[in-house]
């Protein structure tokens, strides 16, 4: 009774809260399950906070004349901060509602209270209130949810505010006459909230086409700056196929004259069903015949093309020669191939003109075609049919044609005419043929047997045969054409299938093309993938007009065929000739990449400016561009004009926008595939998070539930990388479907780098909630997962669940490999990256893929080379099922190396794999399995191998046990692809003789010392019958072999050779006595000290630098190491620690980058690995941003001593991918704020789980006492 007679103004605030705590005595009763909404009832005891009569003074209360409105009011907040409260905790809506009882004095809680027609919805609260001051009719409707009397001049003339606050629940019962007027008021007052609640609440009661006319009426469509008109536009256009109506001709035009097709989301465009439409839509978006440039930006996208295709021309096994006819390449190349297996056989061999000159996007396409195509002939197929299927005979089955040696040539041509290794059982049988069935041994082929040969061929025959050409002067400038990969002096792009047969015969194509007797072709008939033999030599002797006219072009298709030394020579070639300006613009970015940062003629890039000659096509973690705006303010108009500038925004720069500013920046972001760092992400989520609260004026609500406020068609338009930081799997669940689904597709539209960004729980989270979503919008939840869905889904297709990808349909499935397997390039750099997947996800997607493709041990070779990067997929015993023919020529380009200045964001990558899944589970574990099997398979070629090397005849294995006995031979070592997985048992049985032919394969990945120390051997021992002087031909492709020296074989290399120095300048895995004893050798053999090396020196001695003293070291010329610098910066990290200190001592000079204290990212980064070498002191007083530039490859090197003084806010800015590179015991060495900090780095956007819940999703009692109270409290004490 005393608290029902305290005043609250005469007590104060302790009293009152202390009357509150009393008055809240809560006995709830929780149920197991939530009962359905109907059967909710009043609890028998609910808590009631008495609110004092009308007229009583105190600080809540008013005079009489307004005593209704204030009683509202303070029911309205005190409701409103309870059920934001309760939602934090996960309990919304349907687990507790606050019913207001007007006039009684009394607020009601209780669980779901089912409404009646006079009860207003808890969220409601401010809208009540509004409510009040409304003319007496519409006040009357809209408390009784009652609107026959009501018109559409009646909601016109409501006030804005009170349209803007209409509950969903009232919209849902306003018909399409009522709607209009309150869309046209939010259109003309730019309420982009209400607007999407609007859309969202209404369902189908206004049809695309009405709010099309609404919009156009309102002033149209183009460049529309109002939130809300975008928002009804996106709704329209996600209405477009809906309708009764649906999408036909007319929509189509008209959607073409408002230039709005471009903007239809492709899941409508899947709904076509009238087949004129769709037939309209291929035709002008998707048609080669098309005139007009395509209005669609995905014109790749093979599911909506399926759809439009299947709508406009029904099944294909109805199809004739005039349906193929009619349609455009563009559209036949994008059809999956489980469609086009299905093809009429006759109306595929009557359109082979077309079908051999189009272009598939996988070879399970292709392959696909070639097998109808073979139907249509019986199998028996003759020379003038292989000859009209142009490259598609790729897909013939050499057993089939295993007599037809012109068929087999032809098979092989195509194959490289399609980047693919042609089917070893081609190659053998063809070179069975030219042995004459063993009677000759490729020792006795002669000259003139390798000019019949031709160079595709050669290119996938054993290593000895082509070994035999090159011993015979045999190949001809069009044979090492074709064995380059173009034709002449045009250079093509390496197929990394063939690297090693390029670093076999790179040397002596070099010789031909500088001898007179190729009539004068000289370097510019040189192709371009032979130009890393031209060696430090030929770079240096190279002409000016080579320089200039003929090498950019070359190196545009292959510019790794030069190594770094090579490419930092041709910069300062063309900087000391005065080119490097009009040269940059052409030279492609792994070289560009290499460009020393300060120094006389190097071109300083400035933003505003336009610097594409230095900046375009590098990645946002390259030195040059992170210094590009380091400390400049940005604007959204800075971003959208040079979007490079995404990707290196710092956490401060951010901080510096203007808030209204940020969605526009949003939007920048979205659009760019090199996004920025995570804590620059974070930063941009807590100034979303600032601008949701400024325009919502929600100041109270946790991050986790602004996207309330946040409509689907402004979510299309933001950043996924963004929007994780506001994934709650209770809070997302609540959001509208339309919302759900954008996310969704905002995060498979994500660049590969981008997309890892995301904790994979976060991701999962997001798909499960999209296609919840999905399901909801389409009136159920689907059992199959098809290729419209698989649009929305599109690059996360790598987080489907294992039920998933069960449900998926075989076109989708087949379309998601792309993704899996990496060959889709979402953005365009050439970096291939398999898809990261757990335990759970491989086994199902290898159940999957025998579905699709039947038993391994059944696929025949071109099956094997079109899966072959989703084979790592399988099981071991898979694996060793597949014939060992066709597993011998299955090379993955994922596993390939990626372009070089791409090699930190493929290591990051790796290192976010191995994080999330661990070692054994990541994309590199996978491509050791792969070679692991290789190495082990004894596949039989009819004594071929006898043949090849006849005096060591291969015995065939009859147990597991018999492969240690197998002698090895080049052959086996270039199907392995690397000598990794061969004992040393195996490498000891290796001929000398043979080595040069693989020379590049066994030292292309690291190998034990001992390993390295055998092949070394045996390479000195090749050149004995030459006198045992290695020359720089015999060692350039040595890699980890080199690694093998010993000591005593030092004094016989003949280092006044630079030519010979720079292979072992190559991180190979040299000894410290091995370096220090070359470079004591250097100086003598060079003839001058380290004190006289150039910029060219010290790029080719590289790693040799650490075998000098620290002393010798201070002697270097500071000029010089500026400018190789670029390459200094990734020396081996096993180099001595002295040492290192030393030549970091160097960058801390004003010539170079001065002081750490005043450094930036780009210092770190362009400081690389000799950030090591750097004191304590000097770490230290790096400024916290800087560490936005330290790269994986840097940070995994970071030893105990360093790492121990890093502070926390400096490991606050350590990349994300970076920090997941360093290992456990380096994280230990981290003060225990510091590991708390990198820890969170680490974790990234982490889904939470909102609340404090039981098992069954209920709040509990005591849980919900200590809220109320806390709440309570709270507005009392405020």
């Amino acid at each position: 009774m005393l608290a029902d007679n305290w005043n609250f103004r005469e007590t104060g605030k302790l009293g009152t809260m202390l009357r509150l705590m009393l008055l809240l005595s809560v006995s709830l009763t929780v149920g197991s399950s939530p009962p359905p909404l109907d059967e909710y009832e009043p609890l028998p005891v609910p808590m009631t906070l008495q609110v004092p009569p009308p007229g009583m003074s105190g600080h809540h209360y008013y005079g009489d004349e307004e005593q209704g409105r204030a009683s509202s009011r303070s029911k309205r907040d005190i409701t409103s901060d309870i059920f934001d409260a309760a939602g934090s905790l996960g309990v919304g809506g349907s687990n507790i509602l606050a019913v207001l009882l007007p006039f009684d004095g009394q607020i009601t809680c209780v669980p779901s209270i089912k409404e009646t027609k006079t009860r207003i919805p808890f969220n409601s609260g401010k809208f009540r209130a509004l409510v009040e001051g409304t003319p007496p009719k519409m006040k009357d409707a809209l408390l009784a949810q009652d609107f026959s009397n009501v018109t559409a001049d009646d909601m016109r003339r409501l006030n804005i505010t009170v349209i803007e606050y209409l509950p969903p629940k009232i919209i849902a019962k306003l018909n399409s006459t009522l709607l209009f007027p309150v869309v046209e008021r939010l259109l003309q007052a730019n309420k982009p909230i209400a607007m999407g609640r609007v859309m969202t609440a209404m369902g189908d009661k206004l049809d695309s086409d009405a709010l099309l006319d609404k919009l156009q009426d309102a002033g149209g469509f183009k460049d529309s700056t109002e939130e809300a008109a975008n928002v009804l536009l996106h709704t329209a256009l996600n209405k477009i196929s809906d309708g009764k109506r649906g999408l036909d001709v007319m929509m189509i035009n008209r959607l073409g004259r408002e230039r709005l097709l471009d903007l239809v989301p492709e899941e409508q465009l899947m709904k076509v069903r009238d087949s004129d439409a769709a037939k309209i839509l291929l035709q002008r978006v998707y048609s080669s015949q098309a005139t007009a440039s395509p209005e669609h930006k995905d014109v790749d996208d093979q599911a909506l093309i399926y759809k439009l295709v299947q709508t406009s021309y029904g099944k294909a096994e109805d199809w004739t020669q005039n349906t193929i006819k009619s349609l455009g390449g563009a559209v036949l190349g994008q059809l999956p191939a489980s469609f086009l297996t299905t093809f009429n056989p006759e109306a595929v061999k009557n359109s082979m003109a077309k079908l051999s000159q189009t272009d598939f996007g996988s070879p399970l396409q292709a392959k696909a075609i070639a097998d109808v195509f073979m139907k249509s002939v019986s199998g028996n197929i003759s020379t003038t049919e292989v000859g009209e299927m142009g490259n598609l005979a790729a897909f013939i089955n050499p057993e089939s044609v295993a007599d037809r040696p012109t068929v087999l040539h032809r098979i092989i041509s195509s194959c490289e005419n399609l980047n693919l290794p042609a089917p070893l059982k081609a190659v053998s049988e063809i070179l069975k043929q030219k042995l004459q069935g063993g009677e000759k041994a490729v020792s006795d082929l002669d000259w003139s047997d390798m000019r019949e040969m031709s160079g595709s061929f050669l290119k996938n025959s054993p290593p000895a045969v082509l070994g035999r050409a090159i011993e015979l002067t045999a190949l001809d400038p069009k044979q090492l054409g074709e064995i380059a990969g173009g034709s002449g002096g045009k250079g093509s792009f390496i197929n990394p299938f063939f690297q090693g047969v390029i670093s076999q015969v790179s040397a002596y194509a070099v010789k031909l093309f500088r001898a007179s007797s190729t009539g004068g072709q000289g370097f510019r008939g040189l192709p371009a993938a032979f130009l890393g033999a031209l060696g430090i030599r030929g770079i240096r002797d190279m002409s000016q007009r080579d320089m200039t006219d003929d090498l950019p072009a070359k190196l545009r298709d292959n510019p790794d065929a030069l190594d770094d030394a090579q490419k930092a020579m041709l910069i300062k070639r063309l900087r000391d000739q005065d080119l490097l300006n009009t040269t940059l613009p052409i030279l492609p970015p792994e070289i560009r990449g290499l460009l020393p940062r300060k120094g006389d003629g190097i071109p300083q890039p400035q933003p505003r400016r336009n610097n594409n000659d230095i900046l375009d096509g590098l990645p946002s973690d390259a030195e040059l561009r992170l210094a590009y705006g380091y400390g400049k303010k940005f604007t959204a108009a800075d971003l959208e004009r040079d979007p490079r500038l995404v990707g290196t925004l710092t956490p401060k720069q951010v901080m510096d926008m203007d808030i209204e500013e940020i969605p526009a920046v949003l939007a920048a972001v979205r659009e760019s595939k090199d996004g920025p760092q995570q804590q620059t992400l974070a930063e941009l989520s807590k100034r979303f998070a600032e601008y949701i609260r400024l325009k919502s004026e929600d100041f109270d609500s946790p991050d986790k539930k602004l996207l309330k406020y946040i409509s689907a068609a402004e979510v299309s338009k933001l950043p996924a990388t963004v929007l994780a930081y506001f994934i709650d799997s209770r809070q997302t669940a609540k959001l509208p479907p339309d919302v759900r689904k954008e996310i969704m597709i905002a995060m498979g539209e994500l660049s590969t780098k981008d997309h890892a960004a995301i904790p994979a729980k976060t991701r999962e989270e997001i798909i499960l909630q999209g296609l919840a979503a999905i399901d909801k919008l389409t009136g159920g939840a689907s059992k199959k997962l098809d290729v419209t869905e698989l649009a929305a889904i599109g690059g996360s297709v790598g987080d489907l669940s294992p039920s998933r990808i069960e449900s998926l349909t075989p076109v989708a499935a087949e379309q998601a490999l792309e993704i899996i397997k990496g060959a889709a390039d979402d953005d365009d750099d050439r970096l291939k990256q398999r898809a990261c997947l757990n335990k759970e996800q491989r086994a199902a997607w290898r159940t999957k893929i025998i579905q699709l493709y039947g038993d391994p041990s059944k696929w025949d070779p071109s099956t094997v080379t079109s899966l072959c990067c989703v084979i790592g997929l399988l099981n071991e015993n898979d694996m060793v099922a597949i014939h060992p023919e066709a597993l011998a020529t299955c090379r993955c380009a994922s596993d390939s190396n990626p372009p070089s200045h791409l090699r930190e964001l493929k290591k990051a990558l790796d290192a976010n794999c191995r994080h999330s899944l661990g070692g054994d589970a990541s994309s590199a574990a996978l491509k050791k399995t792969m070679d692991k099997v290789k190495s082990e398979i004894a596949f039989d070629l009819d004594d071929l191998e006898s043949q090849i090397v006849p005096l060591r005849r291969r015995r065939r294995r009859n147990s597991e046990s018999d492969n240690e006995d197998i002698k090895l031979t080049c052959f086996k070592v270039r199907v392995a692809g690397n000598a990794a997985h061969f004992s040393k048992e195996q490498l000891e049985s290796l001929d000398p003789i043979e080595i040069k032919d693989c020379l590049y394969e066994l030292g292309s990945e690291p190998l034990p010392h001992d390993h390295a120390r055998i092949l070394w051997a045996k390479l000195v021992k090749s050149k004995g019958r030459d006198g045992g002087v290695l020359q720089p031909d015999d060692i350039r492709a040595g890699g980890a072999v080199l690694g093998g020296i010993r000591l005593s074989d030092v004094n016989g290399l003949n280092l006044g050779d630079w030519d010979i120095v720079y292979p072992f300048g190559k991180t190979v895995g040299l000894s410290k006595n091995v370096l220090e004893k070359i470079a004591s050798n250097l100086e003598e053999k060079q003839s001058k000290p380290l004190s006289q090396f150039d910029t060219n020196d010290l790029v080719v001695t590289r790693n040799i630098l650490c075998g000098f003293s620290p002393e010798r070291l201070s002697e270097i010329q500071i000029k010089a190491f500026r400018d190789a610098l670029p390459v200094l910066s990734s020396l081996d990290p096993g180099c001595e620690q002295t040492r290192l200190a030393k030549l970091a001592g160097l960058t801390l000079r004003p010539e170079i980058f001065g002081p750490p204290a005043s450094w930036g990212p780009a210092d770190v980064r362009g400081t690389g690995i000799l950030l090591v070498g750097l004191s304590s002191r000097d770490i230290e007083s790096i400024p916290p941003e800087a560490f936005l530039g330290l790269s994986p490859s840097v940070a995994e090197s970071l030893p105990s001593s360093l790492l121990e003084v890093l502070s926390p806010e400096q490991v606050e800015h350590i990349p994300q991918f970076s920090a997941q590179a360093m290992t456990s015991a380096q994280r230990g060495s981290l003060s225990s704020e510091a590991q708390e900090k990198l820890d969170s780095l680490v974790a990234g956007p982490v889904v939470s789980l909102a609340g404090s819940l039981n098992q069954n999703g209920f709040i509990t009692t005591p849980i919900l006492s200590v809220l109320l109270t806390a709440i309570f409290a709270h507005r009392i004490l405020l």
